[in-house]
């Protein structure tokens, strides 16, 4: 007798980027991570001996950790050793989409401390001319800069927190290597910096226009 049978549709297995969550520590130099193995990291970049500063951070951190690594002069040193204890770049993604949740990143690729902490942004807005297309005098220059106030880390988080979020997630995902996530940072770093001097412009040509008003 014959007998009809039907074939059960295989179903599919869910990809997923998790693998098995494994600790790892690397101490050098000028930096250091350690990951225990059930979600916590402690990350840490420069030396007070040499560097003359020193950071140190979180599983919160990662996204910033890996910016300012793959800016720094131990980026390949540092490549080299994630290779050779076989710590991939799969591994560590869950990680690094939670703490992009926080933002994390968002500091470095923006500014960074040179910007943020320092508050050197001469090259966000082209000054000198500015105030010479205006017609602005040198006895009404000081008030400009009165009125000029460069946008905070605070209110350039708050207007570019939607956008960096969807950015970091989608380079987190489609990168499959350490170099390959890195390069997406830069893209991404380019539009950040975009961002922050086309707000500062505005305010500068902002300030000007308010001493204009005065005068008139």
């Amino acid at each position: 007798m014959a007998y009809n049978i039907k074939n059960k549709p295989v179903k599919e297995k869910k990809s997923s980027m998790k693998e098995n969550v494994k600790s790892f520590y690397i101490d050098k130099h000028n930096y250091s991570w350690e990951n225990d193995g059930k979600g916590t990291m402690k990350v840490s970049l420069g030396n007070m001996t040499d560097a003359g500063w020193y950071w140190n951070g979180n599983q919160n951190d990662l996204n910033g950790f890996l910016f300012r690594l793959n800016h720094s002069k131990v980026k390949d040193e540092f490549l080299s050793d994630v290779k050779s204890k076989s710590i991939s770049f799969r591994q560590i993604k869950p990680q690094l989409l939670k703490s992009a949740e926080k933002n994390d990143g968002l500091y470095e690729m923006s500014g960074d401390n040179v910007v943020w902490h320092l508050g050197q942004i001469e090259n966000d807005v082209d000054e000198s001319y500015e105030i010479e297309e205006a017609g602005i005098s040198k006895e009404k220059q000081d008030d400009v800069y009165s009125e000029y106030n460069p946008i905070t880390y605070k209110e350039f988080e708050k207007e570019n927190s939607k956008m960096y979020k969807e950015k970091i997630k989608k380079a987190i995902k489609e990168s499959n290597s350490y170099e390959e996530f890195m390069e997406k940072q830069d893209e991404i770093q380019v539009e950040l910096m975009e961002e922050r001097m086309n707000e500062n412009g505005l305010r500068f040509i902002q300030a000007i226009n308010k001493v204009k008003e005065k005068k008139e």
